[in-house]
Parts: C-alpha cells; structure tokens; sequence
C-alpha cells in the first residue's frame, strides 16, 4: 500500500466522517440551544407572576405594570423561546441523546476499518477518489433572558405585535405566544383582540393558569360591562385551581357585590384579606369595602 494511498484514506475518511458526524452533532446543538429557549420561558413566566404579585399587593401602578410585561414580553420573543414549526422540527428529543452519542462514536470507527476493508477487497485506490462536500449549517443567535422594565413608545409595541403576528401564523397552536401577544394587545389598549387572543390561548390548553383565567375574566368584563355571565365562570376555575389567587378573589367579590349578594362578597373578601400583606394598600381597601357592607343581608 503505497504513502500517497494511505493518505487518500485518511483524507476521505475525514471528509465522509463529516457528512456521517455533522448531522448527529447537529442535533445535539440544537438540542442545548432548545435547552436555553425552555429556561427563558420559565424565567419569564417567574417574572409575571412577581409582577402580578406586585400588581395586586399595590405595589405596581397598572401603567407600571402593562410596561413591565411588555418589556418582557419583547425580550422573550427576540430571545428565540417562541419558535415556528420549522425551528422545533430540528429538536431532537432527550431519549435520542445517547443514541447520537453512540452514533458517532461508532462511526468514528467503522468508516476507516471499511475504507481499508473496501481497498483489500477491490485492490484498487481508485474506488476512493470522489468524495462529497458538505453543506454548511444556519446559526440561530440566542438573546438573553428578560432584563428590567424600559420605556417604550407605541411604535416600538406595534413592531413587537406585528413580530408576534407573524410568528403565530407560522405557529398558531402555540399557547404562550398567544398569551403575549394578548398582552401586548393590552398595552395597545385594543382589548377585543386581546380578548380574541387570550380564548387561543385557553383553548388551547392554556385554562389550567389561574393567573390567566383571572386576567381573562378582567379583560371579558372589561368589554362587556359586566362580571356576570362567562366572566364569573372563569373567576371560579381560577379558584378551584387556587383558593388565595389575589385577583380572582377580588373580582370575584365585586362581582357579588354588584349582585347585591353581600354575604358572598364577605365571604371572597375576607378570604382576600387573609392573603395580602396586612399595611398593603390593597388590605386598606379591602377593609374599607367590608366595612360598607350591609350586616346580615344576602
């Protein structure tokens, strides 16, 4: 076997370890990069549930806090953690982890041992002379996780709006950018769509979040006028789901109140108080409304 031929060997088997390692570990990059996109998303529903804490207890003002979600809703969406069909088609499931890691390894070794095999068999260098090239991959940039709340003019919103749109066309059974760009939708103060999308969302799979169905109901009696009716509904899943969810108890209250059933609003706000902090701004009026409320009347 001549120094020329055994140097082809090694160079074609190189170039054919490429095009059999390349995809497989391709795989696993895709796989850390998905990795990083679900921490995101975790972090950012942490993040909303602070800030609907920091909502109910008073501590946020609602301008406050509609600009608080949608700095984090925008740097959630440039982050790369909402994906269309075609990004999430190259995730390779945990289970196949070590399959690829086997792959490769075995690959590594069975290319050149039947490289040789194949040359004493056919005794002629000249069956290892065409050799392909392999194509180079696309890289996806992956931003940081949400940072603190900045200022934001309504073109800035408008352009993340339509960046959820569009994503949401590529992706429309995907829950959590429906309830983002529903909350953009907010901050624009277009609440028919933000309506629209927040029943996506719930349809979806999304009505097991009390925090949603509570925001859900809000925004129902916000254009209709009225708690009553569907709006209720939502706010009793959402306490099933958790008896001490602050906003659920205190629309659910009002709306009892407005029903004149006093009892049953005496009832949702005591409740309420025994969640909040005692010298809240929240507790003050809470305690101002069971105050009002007629003795012995339901």
């Amino acid at each position: 076997m001549s120094g020329a031929f055994v140097g082809a060997i090694v160079v074609l088997c190189i170039i054919a370890l490429i095009f059999v390692l390349f995809p497989l570990l391709r795989d696993v990059a895709q796989t850390r990069t998905q990795s990083r996109r679900q921490i995101n998303a975790a972090i950012h529903r942490d993040r909303i549930r602070e800030l609907d804490q920091d909502l109910d207890n008073g501590t946020l003002s609602r301008a406050q806090y509609d600009a608080a979600i949608a700095d984090l809703d925008r740097d959630l969406v440039q982050s790369g953690a909402i994906d269309s069909e075609e990004d999430q088609a190259g995730y390779m499931p945990r289970a196949r982890r070590g399959v690829v890691a086997a792959a490769a390894t075995l690959s590594a070794v069975a290319v050149p041992v039947l490289a040789l095999s194949m040359y004493h068999s056919l005794g002629d260098e000249r069956a290892f002379t065409q050799a392909g090239t392999p194509t180079t991959p696309d890289r996806q940039q992956q931003g940081e996780a949400p940072g603190q709340p900045q200022q934001h003019d309504p073109d800035e919103i408008e352009a993340m709006a339509q960046q959820l749109r569009e994503r949401l066309e590529q992706s429309p059974d995907d829950p959590t950018g429906w309830v983002l760009y529903g909350r953009t939708m907010i901050y624009l103060e277009n609440l028919d769509e933000a309506e629209n999308a927040f029943r996506r969302a719930l349809d979806l799979g999304a009505d097991d979040d009390p925090s949603l169905l509570a925001e859900y109901a809000d925004i129902l009696a916000a254009t209709t006028g009225n708690l009553q009716g569907e709006p209720m509904e939502y706010l009793e899943r959402a306490l099933e789901i958790d008896p001490g969810h602050v906003r659920a108890l205190w629309l659910a209250g009002t709306a009892a109140y407005n029903q004149a059933d006093y009892d049953q609003a005496r009832s949702y706000w005591e409740d309420l108080l025994e969640v909040v902090p005692p010298e809240s701004q929240e507790a003050q009026a809470i305690q101002s409304n069971l105050r009002q409320l007629p003795e012995g009347e339901g």
